[in-house]
Parts: structure tokens; C-alpha cells; sequence
């Protein structure tokens, strides 16, 4: 074998190996899956070993692909700190970003602050996944999770950034025909609009202050949704 693997083949192959995933290790190296597929089938070709078992749900390494591995990782690493270095050096910003967050927080938050960060740092890329879904992160490929509301497991490890305050709203015509509570008890007089959270199918409490005195309403399930803008259109 004359030639050598070249490093960039050969970090495609550490992300799949360290995440078990062509599709995870697709969005961290800026690639397409089948890129990533292509990619190892390379690799394989050129070494003449098998270097992943792959079913249809994922990837783990075989004898050969943990040598290969346990070989590769550390000259990488070092390559990977000397390009930070000289990013440094350079005062560049680079990279990839993967970020998960609900279609409103994407819509009204994400997208300004995303394009005001890439106008300062241009080689920094943002891969952002729609969703208001509470998943294991470890196991996808995300980087930064934003949800709304109170994690319903105390396994999430997960920090308040800000505080959003909600709004009772009705439209006019539904005002004209039912009127204006005037106290949250009133609540289960009307029609009330719903939301659940996707994922643990739990309803959204709808809390009031009143004179300092907290109260607590859960709409009926006549009209449901587990999106917030739907309910909210």
C-alpha cells in the first residue's frame, strides 16, 4: 500500500465512531449522510478490511475499525488543536453549531440573532433542528437545546435563560358572544384553546396571579394542539 489515508477521510471516520451514526456524524462535518456513507466505504476499500458493522439502526466498530481508531485519535486531535491555534492566531470564529429549538423561538428569537452572529463570524454554520420535542441530546447530534417551560424529568439537566410571559387572548367575535372573564375561576365557563407537550403528552397549566394569590387553570381537551403557534393562529 503505497499511499495514505488523508486526514480529512479519516476524521470522518473518528465523528461516526465516537457518535455510531453516518446521519449523527453528517450534520457535525457539514455533509451530506450518503457523503458520509461514500466516505468510510472509501476507507474500507482502501484498507481492505471491514471497519463498521452497520444495521439498520446503527453503526459500532469492528476489530479492525477500534485499531483504527485507537491509532488515528490522537494524531488527529493534535492536528484538529493545531488549527485551532492558528484560527486563534487569526482571530477567526469557525465551525459548526447544531441548535434545537421550537418553531416560535426559531421564528422570533433564533434567526435575528443567528444572522447578526454570522455577520461578525461568517465561517461559523448553523445546522438548526425545528422542534419541541424532549429527547435524549446525548445520543443526537445537538449541541445547544432551547425549550419552553419546566423540563418534566429531573434527569434533563437544563438552565433558565429568560422568562417568557404568556398572554389570555380572544378574538372579538368570541368576545361578543361569550364576553370577558373577569378571574381565572371564571375559566371553565369558555372555550378554552389546549396545548400538550409532544413528547410526555402532559397539558400546559395556565398560571394567573391575582392580588398576589397564585391560581392554576387546565383547559379541557376539546380543542387540542401540541403546537404552540397552531394554537395560537
Amino acid at each position: 500500500m503505497n499511499e495514505i489515508a488523508d486526514s480529512r477521510s479519516l476524521n470522518v471516520f473518528l465523528w461516526v465512531a465516537e457518535l455510531g451514526s453516518f446521519a449523527g456524524a453528517a450534520p457535525k462535518l457539514n455533509i451530506s449522510p450518503a457523503a458520509v456513507g461514500q466516505t468510510i466505504k472509501r476507507l474500507e476499500d482502501h484498507y481492505g478490511v471491514r471497519l463498521f458493522n452497520r444495521t439498520t439502526r446503527k453503526v459500532s466498530l469492528t476489530t479492525a475499525g477500534r485499531l483504527l481508531h485507537d491509532r488515528c485519535r490522537s494524531p488527529l486531535a493534535d492536528l484538529r488543536e493545531i488549527e485551532q491555534l492558528f484560527e486563534e492566531e487569526r482571530g477567526e470564529v469557525t465551525g459548526a453549531v447544531s441548535i434545537s429549538a421550537p418553531l416560535v423561538l426559531v421564528r422570533n428569537t433564533l434567526i435575528p440573532l443567528m444572522s447578526a452572529f454570522r455577520a461578525q463570524h461568517p465561517a461559523v454554520e448553523f445546522c438548526v433542528d425545528v422542534s419541541d420535542t424532549l429527547r435524549d441530546f446525548v445520543d443526537d447530534p445537538i449541541d445547544l437545546a432551547l425549550r419552553i417551560g419546566q423540563p418534566p424529568s429531573s434527569a434533563i439537566i437544563a438552565r433558565r435563560i429568560r422568562d417568557l410571559r404568556a398572554v389570555t387572548v380572544a378574538s372579538p367575535a368570541y368576545i361578543s358572544s361569550k364576553g370577558v372573564p373577569t378571574h381565572p375561576e371564571e375559566l371553565s365557563e369558555h372555550d378554552c384553546i389546549a396545548y400538550r407537550y409532544p413528547t410526555t403528552r402532559s397539558p400546559y397549566i395556565w398560571t394567573f396571579e391575582v392580588d398576589g394569590v397564585e391560581y392554576t387553570y387546565t383547559p379541557e381537551d376539546k380543542l387540542l394542539f401540541n403546537d404552540p403557534e397552531a394554537a395560537c393562529s
